[in-house]
Order: C-alpha cells, then structure tokens, then sequence
C-alpha cells in the first residue's frame, strides 16, 4: 500500500525583511515517491510574470534551495501545481522530511515564505544548489585551462631556451620528459600552487557531497525537533493534516486534539482561554435601521464578491476592530477564539448579504480551508456553514469561508 501523507502551510508576504501579512497557502501531498504541491495567492499587492518556487532545507548557516518551478502573479493572484516524481528531489540529498519551508523570492525587497519551524528564514544564507554548483563547476574549468596554458608557455620556453642558449661543453638546459609532465600534473612539483589547488578541489567536493551523497550533511539522518513530522500532530496552522474523514464519520479525539492545536497565535490582549461553545440559538432579529446602516458600511469599506459566478453575494473586508459594526449582540464574537485564529492568519474577515428562501440573510465570515478538524472547531465555535471560494462541489481541502448567519 503507498504511503499517503497531507499538509497544510501558509504564505507570507514580506517586504525589505519584514513580515507583512498571510496571502496564500501551500498543500503539500506524498503518495510513495511522489510529491504533489500546489500553491494558491490571492490579494498579494504584486504581479509577476514569474517568480521561482524553491523547497528549502537547513544545513548549519545555510539555506539549501532546491528549484520546484516558477509560477506567475497577475493583479495579485496566482496558482502552481507540480509533481516531484522521486526522491531525494532533483538529484539532490534532500527528501520531504529535510525540507523546512518555501520559498518565492520575487525581488531583492519582495519575497514570499512558508517556514515549516521555528528558526529564522535569513535570506542571506539561502543558496541556489543547482547555480552554485554550475558555479563551481565553471570555475574548475577556469583552473583547468590556466593550468594547461601555464604547462604549454613552460614547454614552449624549454624548447627555445635548449635552441637559441649558448653553447657549453657540459650539459645542456634539461627538456622535461614525459614523467615529469606527469608530475606537474600530479602537482608534486613544477608549475601552480598545490595549495590554492587543494583548497579548490575541497570547495568543490563541499558542493558535491551536498549534491549527491549524504554521509557528510548534518541532521540528515532524522529531521530536526521542529521539522513537519508527517506522522503525527503538531501545533501550528501548517502542522500536517491527516486525510480527511467524510463528512458524516464519527468525530474521533485525535481530530478533536488537532483542532485545538490548529490556532497559530492569540492577540496579546486576549485570553489564552478559548470562548465556551454555546448551544446553537436562533439569528436575532436585527434592528430596525440595519438596511442604512448596510448602505453606509457598502459605502466605505472594501466591497468583495469572494464566490465564483455569484456576483449576487456582495460582501466587504472588516478587520477585528469592525466587529463593532454589527448588532451589539454579535459585539461579543470579539472574543471568539476561532474567528480570532482565522483573522490573524488571514488579516481579514467578511460581512455579507445573500439571498436564501426568497429572503435577504447577513452573514459574518471568517477565511479558512475546509478540514474536517477545522469543520469540528468551527461548529464548537459558532460557524457551522462553510462555502468555497470556487463553487467546487467538494469542499475537503479547498479554501472558503466558514460563516453564520446574523438573521
């Protein structure tokens, strides 16, 4: 049976090397020796023709980067796919196990990052593997030709030395032979420096040895104590998420502990407790004024029609301080640990307005992607209803919004 493994990362902006904000996802899939990973972008801020996709590992203060693709932005948005039919990938050392984030960098200011741990991504110490060793390799021809130069100038100076020198009654100037060709090339003695020679070639094994055997890379054999452990539960947003159960399944506790590892970071003015799941109640009414005061919120926040082919359903971006826009009865989802996890991964929620039943219904929505794990949290947490964003008739794995009604 192949091995089926699943994870989740998000994406960040960041810009003259500050963090900026969420603006995407990455899922990562291995089935057996195959990789598949697709990267999905939206409301970026940049465009891009293309921009490399790259895998990168740690090895001491580097950053070894292992080109996947290139994928383009257009008005902010872009997507990629790509399969990785074996590994370790590329002809590296490299399996999913040592890679430890992603990386898109889109200018010498503008970059695009995942980090599967906990240690700093310092770009500086990220490095090409596949132009470093073309890089190398160019310079080892460079040595080459300066040498063969060096032996031939010498030959040709012996020869016209033994021709055009005075002539002596003892012996004459000594021709190199074929044996002590051999030796200069061997560089026991004669022409170039053996030790600048010597400290090239060890460069150069560096890079080789990275390129294609892993006896010499640190940490290799096991991955490091925050790297994605694809066999078991870890507690971040891109911890690797188990395939997902149908719907209707029964709910087990290890979906019950993933869940509640899911919330990446809690504002610092919140408690760490989470807001207790409530019975689900009926919508409240809204108030009377609820239609001017829609019109004024149309009028001066980001209006979005997030629903692909539903241009019916006009909704607009809040952030967390706009929760105060409602009703004042929905002031209290403020607190709400789940629509908190979703903001502060996504940066944003939405409000908006459709029609169902032949009535106009207001609803509150909070970005995410559809997991049964996040679908239990969302329940406990007062957002049953979940709607992707491409009208996919299969929600598992696509990004949406997990939303309730305010009526």
């Amino acid at each position: 049976m192949s091995e089926f493994r699943r994870m989740i990362t998000y994406l960040y902006l960041y810009e003259q090397g500050a963090k900026r904000h969420n603006v995407g996802f990455a899922k990562i899939e291995k089935r057996g020796k195959n990789c598949l990973i697709e990267i999905h972008m939206k409301n970026t801020g940049h465009s891009s023709p293309s921009i490399p996709v790259y895998f990168y590992a740690r090895n001491n203060q580097r950053l070894p980067g292992i080109l996947i693709g290139s994928m383009g932005l257009s008005r902010g948005n872009g997507d990629f796919k790509a399969v990785l039919e074996e590994e370790p990938f590329a002809g590296t050392i490299y399996s999913l196990e040592d890679i430890k984030g992603i990386f898109l960098p889109l200018s010498d200011q503008v970059m695009f990052v995942s980090q599967w741990d906990d240690s700093e991504f310092v770009r500086e110490q990220f490095v090409d593997l596949a132009k470093e060793a073309a890089a190398q390799k160019e310079a080892g021809k460079g040595r080459q030709q300066g040498k063969m130069a060096g032996r031939r100038g010498s030959q040709q100076g012996a020869l016209a030395g033994r021709k055009n020198g005075p002539e002596t009654s003892g012996t004459s100037p000594a021709v190199p032979t074929a044996a002590d060709e051999r030796k200069n090339a061997d560089g026991s003695t004669g022409l170039g420096n053996p030790g600048s020679d010597a400290a090239a070639a060890s460069g150069h094994s560096d890079i080789d040895r990275e390129l294609s055997s892993g006896s010499d890379f640190g940490g290799s054999a096991a991955p490091a104590p925050h790297s994605p452990d694809f066999g078991s539960s870890v507690s971040s947003p891109h911890a690797p998420v188990p395939d997902s159960p149908e719907p209707d399944s029964p709910i087990g506790h290890a979906d019950l502990e993933a869940a509640e590892a899911a919330p990446k970071r809690m504002p610092s003015g919140s408690s760490a407790t989470p807001f207790p799941s409530q019975p689900e109640q009926e919508p409240e009414a809204l108030p009377e004024n609820w239609e001017q005061k829609w019109k004024f919120i149309l009028e001066n926040y980001p209006v979005m029609t997030p629903f692909a082919g539903d241009e019916d359903t006009i909704c607009v971006r809040l952030e967390l301080k706009d929760i105060r826009l409602l009703p004042r009865p929905y002031w209290y989802l403020g607190n709400n640990s789940f629509l908190l996890h979703g903001f502060f991964n996504y940066r944003y929620l939405i409000l908006g307005a459709m029609e169902k039943s032949g009535k106009k219904r207001w609803f509150l929505g909070i970005p995410g992607i559809y997991q049964n794990p996040e679908r239990v949290m969302a329940t406990l947490f007062g957002f049953p209803e979940f709607r992707n964003e491409k009208s996919a008739p299969v929600n598992t794995g696509e990004f949406g919004y997990w939303f309730r009604y305010l009526n």
